[in-house]
């Protein structure tokens, strides 16, 4: 398989992974992302898969087309700009007034104290968790993408999986939960804020708050290689 092109219909055969890849990608996007463009994105990853693929890698056809097909995904949102400019603005301020308030009050901001020190609404404050959320989403599953898509390697993928459960164990209660339920679970935010008995947005800031201290210790594996 590494010396050829996979045929038309060979390519079919895996167009169910790439719907299954952004289904699951979908469940972390803002609503005006289309399903269908993430498939157009995940076809040509796939496309790609079959013709670099090289068996010699000791990895799975359908392991490499994985992290070829999602990496495509989040290759074709970031060239979409998926989050517009003034939007990544808004968000750049709120983590801003968070940072600075979790430092006076020793805890995180509620929407009210942020809306406050924003000077606007706590619904705006709300929505803006979220997309706040969203984007570092996104950033997250990049890291872990490149680590995981450069080694090519079904060892390091698992090694990379033990890591990050380890890293997991290490949150704080609430924020493992809300981690695992989100991300083993598929539980979207209304789901687990329902489960949590907190909001959507405060969910949000859980989960922000998590892939932080996650993606801090991603640059560390990163940076061990």
């Amino acid at each position: 398989m590494n010396d050829r092109e996979k045929k038309p219909e060979e390519i079919i055969e895996y167009l169910p992974l790439v719907k299954k890849v952004a289904a699951r990608l979908m469940l972390r996007l803002p609503a005006h992302v289309e399903f269908d463009d993430l498939v157009g994105y995940g076809v040509l990853g796939l496309t790609e898969a079959c013709k670099s693929f090289d068996a010699g890698k000791h990895v799975k056809f359908s392991t490499y087309a994985f992290y070829r097909i999602k990496g495509a995904m989040l290759d074709g949102l970031r060239s979409a700009d998926w989050l517009p400019r003034p939007l990544r603005q808004k968000i750049r301020r709120l983590e801003a007034a968070s940072e600075e308030l979790k430092g006076t009050l020793g805890r995180l901001p509620s929407e009210a104290e942020l809306a406050g020190r924003l000077g606007c609404e706590a619904q705006d404050v709300g929505n803006l968790l979220i997309d706040a959320h969203q984007a570092r989403t996104i950033s997250f599953e990049e890291k872990i993408q490149n680590i995981a898509s450069a080694e090519q390697d079904e060892e390091m993928e698992e090694e990379l999986i033990k890591i990050m459960s380890d890293a997991i164990k290490t949150l704080d209660e609430k924020d493992r939960i809300a981690v695992s339920l989100y991300y083993y679970e598929g539980l979207n935010l209304k789901e687990i804020g329902a489960v949590l008995g907190v909001s959507e947005s405060r969910v949000s800031q859980l989960l922000s708050k998590a892939l932080a201290i996650l993606k801090d210790k991603l640059e560390f594996i990163k940076s061990e290689l």
